[in-house]
C-alpha cells in the first residue's frame, strides 16, 4: 500500500464517472471507446467492425441534458452582498489565476454532473516570518480555492472525534510539468500526490513525488491561519463523505443502449437495403479468356445476356425485423425522456398531473445537487475569507434550486439550434447563463481546451 493506493469509493465509482463523461462529450469519445461501448459481433472482421462503428449514430441526449441542467442551476445565482474590499477581491479572483466565483462554480458544476465527488481545497502559500500584511498582499500570498475533480480525490480517511466523523486524511492527485532541457515546447507531464493530514488536532501537508520507481514524501508543511496551526483540514468534499450516483448515469446507459441499437439497425439496413441484382440467365463466357464476362447494370445501360428465358431482378428486404428494430429504437428514446430528458422535451401522451409530478421529481434531484454544491462553495469561501482576516461567517452562496420547466424547454430548443448551426454556443451562454459576450467566448475557449465540448454541433 502506497500513496498512490485508491480508496474503495474511488474504485467502485471510477467506471461510472468515465462512462458518463464520455456520453456527455459525444460521438467522438463514444466511438473511440470501441468495444467498451459497442461489442464486436461474432465472426465480424476488424474492417467490418470499424465500418459497423462508423455507420452507427450516437445521438447525444446525455450531453444536451447535462448542458440544460447546468444552465438551469445558474438561472438565478445569489450570494450575500458585501462592502468588504478584501472579500470582493476574493469573489473576483477565487483561485489566484483570474477566475471569478461564478466562473469557478460553473466549472465545478459542469464537472460534478457526471462525477458527483471531488472537492475544494482552501490553501495559502507560506509567507516568510515577519512578512507584513501589505507585503503579503503585494506578493499575492493569500488564501485561494482549488477544485479537485473526482478522479483526483484518490484516497481519504475519517476518524470519530467527539462523536463526529472528522476528515483526517485526504490524498489528492496532481499533474504538473517538468521543463524539457532539450525542447522548451514539450515539457514532460508528471504526477505527484498531495497528502493532507489531521494529526493531534494539527493540519499538515506533504507532497509525494516519484523517483527511480519509488514514491517519496517531501517536507511536512504546517499551514497557519492567524499565526496558528489549523485544527481541521480545509478540504470541502462535494456531496459529502461518499460519492453519489450521477443523476445522469441512468440516462447515459440508456443513451448507450440507443447507440448500440443504432449500430445494429444501420448494419441491417446496409446489408439488406442496398439494391443487389440477381439473375438466373446464362453467364456469358469470354471466348478468348474463357472467363465469365463482366455483368454491367445501372443507369440506362442494358446488357443482353442471351435468348434463353430467364429473369433479372433485385433482392429486396422482406419481413418485419427492420420495423421491429425501429420501434425498439423509438422505445429507447422514450425511455431516455423519462430518465432525464423529460426536462428538455415536451412530454407526449401525459396528463397535466403526471407531467407536474415527473417534473417535480426531477427538480428535487437537481435541486438537492445544487444545494450540496452551494454548501461546499459557501464553506470554502468562508474559510478562505477567515484566512485573509475577514469575517464571512454569515456569508452564503446559492445556486438555483427551483426550476421553470417551460424555460428548460426553451433551452432544449436552443441546443437544437446549436446542433443545426443556427445559434452559436456563445449566444446560448449569453441568453441562458447570463454571461457577457466576453465571458461566453472565454468559457467556450476553456471548454474546448479541456477537450470536453458537451455535445455535437459545437
Amino acid at each position: 500500500m502506497g500513496v498512490d493506493s485508491l480508496h474503495k469509493d474511488y474504485i467502485n465509482n471510477a467506471g461510472a464517472w468515465s462512462l458518463v463523461r464520455d456520453c456527455i462529450q459525444g460521438e467522438i469519445a463514444i466511438k473511440a471507446g470501441k468495444k467498451t461501448y459497442l461489442p464486436k459481433p461474432v465472426a465480424m472482421t476488424d474492417q467490418e467492425y470499424l465500418d459497423y462503428i462508423l455507420r452507427a449514430e450516437y445521438v447525444n441526449f446525455t450531453g444536451r441534458t447535462a448542458e440544460s441542467l447546468h444552465g438551469a442551476m445558474f438561472d438565478g445565482v445569489t450570494f450575500t452582498p458585501t462592502n468588504d474590499s478584501g472579500f470582493i477581491d476574493l469573489i473576483e479572483n477565487v483561485d489566484k489565476v483570474g477566475a471569478s466565483l461564478i466562473d469557478f462554480t460553473r466549472s465545478i458544476t459542469r464537472d460534478v454532473l457526471p462525477a458527483p465527488y471531488g472537492g475544494i481545497l482552501v490553501d495559502c502559500p507560506a509567507a516568510k516570518e515577519g512578512t507584513s500584511q501589505a507585503e503579503a498582499k503585494r506578493l499575492n500570498i493569500t488564501a485561494y480555492l482549488k477544485y479537485y475533480p473526482a478522479e483526483s480525490y484518490t484516497n481519504k480517511g475519517y476518524e470519530i472525534i467527539n462523536n463526529k466523523a472528522v476528515l483526517t486524511r485526504v490524498v489528492l492527485k496532481e499533474a504538473y510539468e517538468v521543463p524539457n532541457s532539450k525542447d522548451e515546447f514539450t515539457p514532460t507531464q508528471e504526477i505527484r500526490y498531495r497528502v493532507l493530514r489531521l494529526t493531534d488536532n494539527k493540519y499538515t501537508q506533504q507532497v509525494y513525488t516519484k523517483a527511480d520507481g519509488k514514491w517519496s514524501g517531501g517536507e511536512i508543511i504546517t499551514p497557519e491561519m492567524n499565526s496558528k496551526p489549523l485544527d481541521f483540514i480545509p478540504f470541502y468534499p462535494i456531496l459529502g463523505n461518499q460519492p453519489e450516483k450521477s443523476i445522469l448515469l441512468d440516462l447515459a446507459n440508456a443513451n448507450l443502449g440507443h447507440y448500440r441499437g443504432s449500430a445494429d439497425l444501420e448494419n441491417i439496413l446496409h446489408l439488406t437495403c442496398a439494391p443487389t441484382g440477381w439473375s438466373n440467365l446464362p453467364i456469358p463466357i469470354d471466348k478468348e479468356t474463357g472467363k465469365p464476362e463482366t455483368f454491367i447494370y445501372g443507369g440506362r445501360t442494358m446488357v443482353r445476356l442471351g435468348d434463353k428465358e430467364g429473369r433479372l431482378d433485385f433482392l429486396e428486404p422482406s419481413g418485419s425485423s427492420i420495423a421491429h428494430k425501429m420501434r425498439n429504437q423509438e422505445a429507447k428514446e422514450n425511455r431516455m425522456k423519462t430518465l432525464g430528458a423529460k426536462l428538455l422535451d415536451t412530454p407526449r401522451q401525459e396528463t397535466a398531473t403526471s407531467t407536474r409530478i415527473n417534473a417535480a421529481a426531477a427538480n428535487s434531484v437537481l435541486g438537492n445537487l445544487a444545494d450540496e454544491i452551494s454548501e461546499s462553495v459557501t464553506n470554502a469561501m468562508r474559510a478562505a475569507a477567515e484566512w485573509r482576516g475577514i469575517d464571512a461567517s454569515k456569508w452564503e452562496f446559492h445556486l438555483q434550486n427551483k426550476y421553470d420547466t417551460d424555460k428548460i424547454e426553451m433551452q432544449r430548443l436552443a441546443l437544437e439550434k446549436i446542433d443545426d448551426g443556427v445559434m452559436s454556443k456563445v449566444r446560448y451562454l449569453e441568453k441562458f447563463e447570463g454571461m457577457t459576450e466576453e465571458e461566453a467566448k472565454a468559457e467556450v475557449k476553456r471548454i474546448r481546451e479541456e477537450g470536453r465540448i458537451p455535445y455535437e454541433g459545437e
